[in-house]
């Protein structure tokens, strides 16, 4: 017979002196003031983890509540609680415990993301390609310097040995988690300090809040302040518009080297893509980028095997709005859904008149001469281009200038994104945690029923009151505030795609199966959305989760989405799309938008906004349950890998 023999000791400092000491004085310097607070409990489960007997008794947070764990002493606890005070050595440890949960919070972030690297292989493409593709991607490496510039991040310095903070950082390009369950969690950041860097675009001084975006936009010279091609200086008492290349002029030069190079490569086979790389490169040692937009414009599917945006312009990044950030987007021409755009194209005026028409007065229909979508495969996304999670799909651009005002734009849907066998496995699981059973009958693997509402949404930026739309001598952003306005806008893109998917079925176009399929996957895109949250860390409004807020709370109060709390075989509830009321909803909220745009109703709009994104509505979406189900999936993460 074998005896176990159990020995219980009583440990008064489990770890050595020396090994806690030399553990702790990493930490030494770190105000407790600046960390987040941490829970009674929170801290006796990381002291225990961190070997460390030290344990707080009772509620208050004061040095007679910390006992040492065994038979001990007051001179026991000497290293962290002399003559009644806490010690320098405490709080170092303090700061230490805090950083082990910091640094759990870090690692479930990047557990969240679904790491897929988009692949390039170049290995059998001419040479002259191969070396067009290397010379883009240093530029592409300056753009993710300026763009680290611009929020502000570039000068953080994390440890050289914590790997998942320098992951974070490069994920997100800052310090704080993006993540839908770690978002809002205070000890998610990639500093030990929690620091908080402040955009480069306005003084370091300023609250960079909402009412200092307010003080800028309403003050004597707010249309400078405002331009989205500079920053904002202190100088004396003054605030001063500065332009970009007296800022960033250095490595804005080492960007137009680049494309210089690459246009160096180029044959008359590719005249278009090199008018493209001259008229940046002028862009980025002038800060002048008309002629840029009027030569990436016409640059097309047609004319270039090539796709290429490198620039400053969306201004989703930016504090007020309104400060257009730095971003490359390089990619192939995916000739395989052409025969959309050669549909679509000659029908732009007319969708134009029809949708003036729709939204009434006082706003009258344009002539419009933009590119319908080019379809691209991504070679690479850098700068504001890049997301923590997920990438954009569609886009269309310029936001400002000539070529935006006549409403000449060009637009793109990426097509290798999403495209893979898991992500499309997944979202269809994500669907049947949804949708009830006659709904998801009618999603489809139909290219262009997955693409149909990207392709719609980006020509809408064209059509309709758009982002250079004159009120009273004003654009968008200093009638609405930056943020009311790019919501106000991305509603009408989004809203627009569904109308548009309505009006090409009764035009004949689609049938009514690809037409239930688009929408479908429309309304799942709003799920997705929701779950990313309504609100940033700060409390900012998110725009895409926020006009997706706006479209399921308008379609449920219609009708046109109802939903079963006790649907389904597993009785958790589905959504269940009532298609003919889902076109009328549309109508109505098309129409209501496009008013809003049109006369500047500043009240109306942000009524919109609040009713679906407030409290109640929040409630009325059922955004919890929505949130929980999605994010029972982790959400891509994209890195991008050229093979050479």
């Amino acid at each position: 017979m074998k005896y176990a023999i159990f020995v219980m000791v009583l440990c008064v400092a489990c770890a050595p002196q020396s090994v806690q000491q030399d553990s702790d004085l990493a930490f030494a310097g770190i105000e407790r003031s600046t960390l987040p607070t941490l829970e009674r409990q929170e801290f006796n489960r990381l002291a225990a983890l961190e070997n460390v007997p030290l344990y707080w008794k009772h509620a208050d947070f004061q040095p007679s509540s910390f006992v040492v764990i065994g038979t001990s002493s007051s001179a026991d606890a000497a290293p962290y609680i002399q003559d009644g005070e806490f010690t320098e050595r405490f709080d170092a440890f303090y700061a230490r415990l805090v950083n082990r949960r910091r640094m759990e919070a870090v690692q479930r972030e990047l557990d969240s993301g679904w790491l897929i690297a988009i692949t390039t292989d170049m290995r059998d493409a001419p040479s002259t390609d191969r070396q067009i593709v290397r010379i883009i991607a240093e530029a592409g490496n300056i753009i993710e310097d300026l763009c680290a510039t611009q929020l502000g991040t570039r000068a953080i310095g994390v440890e050289p040995h914590d790997m998942p903070s320098r992951e974070l950082l490069r994920r997100t390009h800052g310090y704080r988690c993006e993540g839908p369950k770690t978002r809002d969690d205070p000890y998610c950041h990639a500093l030990i300090t929690y620091d908080r860097p402040k955009s480069d675009a306005y003084p370091r001084d300023s609250a960079q809040d909402a009412a200092f975006c307010e003080s800028l936009r309403t003050s004597a010279n707010g249309n400078m302040l405002m331009d989205p091609f500079s920053v904002v200086r202190r100088v004396g008492k003054e605030l001063l518009a500065v332009p970009y290349t007296d800022v960033y002029g250095d490595r804005m030069r080492a960007v137009a080297k680049r494309l210089h190079s690459a246009r160096a490569l180029l044959d008359a086979s590719e005249s278009a893509f090199a008018h493209y790389l001259d008229a940046a490169a002028k862009g980025f040692e002038t800060n002048d980028w008309d002629d840029a937009d009027e030569a990436w414009i016409s640059m097309n599917s047609e004319n270039s095997k090539w796709y290429l945006r490198i620039a400053p312009d969306e201004v989703y990044f930016d504090p007020c709005n309104s400060k257009a950030g730095f971003h490359l987007s390089f990619a192939r021409i995916n000739t395989s859904l052409l025969e959309w755009k050669n549909k679509l194209t000659p029908l732009r005026s007319k969708m134009e008149e029809t949708l003036a028409t729709h939204i009434g007065a006082p706003y009258r229909a344009r002539e419009v001469s933009f590119a319908l979508p080019d379809f691209i495969d991504v070679i690479l996304n850098a700068g504001d281009s890049r997301d923590a999670f997920g990438a954009t799909v569609g886009q269309s651009l310029p936001n400002w200038g000539p070529v935006a005002e006549r409403g000449a734009g060009r637009t793109v849907v990426m097509t290798n994104l999403y495209n893979n066998a898991d992500s499309r496995a997944v979202d269809k699981q994500k669907a049947k945690l949804l949708l009830d059973a006659e709904s998801l009958a009618h999603l489809s693997d139909e290219p262009i029923t997955q693409y149909l509402d990207i392709l719609l949404h980006e020509a809408t930026h064209n059509f309709g009151p758009h982002s250079d739309y004159q009120l009273d001598g004003k654009p968008p952003r200093l009638v609405f505030g930056g943020k009311t306005a790019s919501i106000l806008e991305e509603l009408k893109a989004q809203v627009g795609a569904l109308w548009f998917t309505a009006w090409l079925n009764k035009e004949g176009m689609i049938d009514d199966d690809t037409a239930r399929a688009a929408l479908t996957h429309s309304i799942m895109w709003c799920f997705g959305q929701l779950s990313r949250g309504l609100f940033d860390a700060d409390g900012n409004p998110s725009v895409y989760p926020s006009i997706a807020a706006i479209q399921v709370g308008y379609f449920l109060n219609s009708g046109a989405l109802v939903f079963t709390p006790d649907g389904g075989d597993d009785q958790i509830g589905r959504f269940s799309i009532r298609y003919p009321a889902l076109n009328q909803s549309v109508n109505d909220l098309m129409h209501t938008v496009g008013q809003i745009k049109a006369t500047g109703d500043t009240a109306a709009a942000k009524a919109l906004i609040e009713e679906h994104t407030g409290e109640p509505g929040r409630a009325h979406i059922r955004l919890d349950q929505i949130t929980e189900r999605v994010l029972r999936f982790p959400k891509e993460s994209f890195s991008y890998a050229i093979v050479l």
